[in-house]
């Protein structure tokens, strides 16, 4: 009855192209936050990734640092632990792939959203580096003075061969005094 005559009266010339635009408004909009959005999970999971290697590799810097400073005391040969640096040499080997990889992740999280301070991360991640390039060095100059020892003339090889035995003495009593299942990462 009177409702439809009154919308009989009531005619707007166009309405349907107005609501017609402003759908396809509303529709973009809702792409583009959906899009945006797509790229914030992907950049919160791609940084949470990035921190969790960090994390790993500053604490392990932190005893490996230590490490260091007791094994370069010592002289690596002839009255040091060479079985300590090896061990440490091969987690440095385990935390170089997780370093490798960081870098990767570092640059991928910047790439998927440039963020307002990534400058500070920069040189945040630039310290780090630093840092895991020292203990490096470290490692690398260890092992080239236990290589240049090992193969020097000056040192006799009774002296060597002692050496030698005294390590494999060591790792055979750590073999056998593991009881219980070995662990990795």
């Amino acid at each position: 009855g009177i409702a439809h005559r009154l919308q009989e009266l009531v005619t707007c010339m166009g309405l349907e192209a107005k609501y017609d635009e402003h759908l396809e408004v509303i529709l973009k909009l809702q792409d583009d936050v959906n899009s945006n959005l797509q790229r914030l999970l992907s950049f919160r999971d791609t940084w949470a990734e990035y921190d969790l290697m960090i994390d790993k590799l500053e604490f392990w810097m932190k005893g490996a640092e230590q490490d260091l400073n007791v094994i370069s005391t010592q002289t690596i040969p002839p009255g040091g632990n060479m079985r300590q640096f090896w061990e440490l040499k091969a987690q440095y080997e385990v935390h170089n792939n997780i370093h490798n990889a960081a870098a990767g992740t570092f640059e991928s999280a910047i790439r998927i959203i440039p963020v307002a301070d990534e400058i500070v991360q920069r040189q945040l991640n630039a310290e780090l580096e630093e840092r895991w390039k020292g203990v490096a060095n470290r490692i690398n100059g260890i092992q080239s003075s236990i290589v240049q020892n090992m193969s020097s003339q000056d040192v006799p090889i009774n002296d060597k061969l002692s050496l030698l035995e005294k390590e494999l003495l060591e790792v055979k009593g750590t073999i056998e005094d593991i009881h219980g299942v070995i662990k990795n990462e």
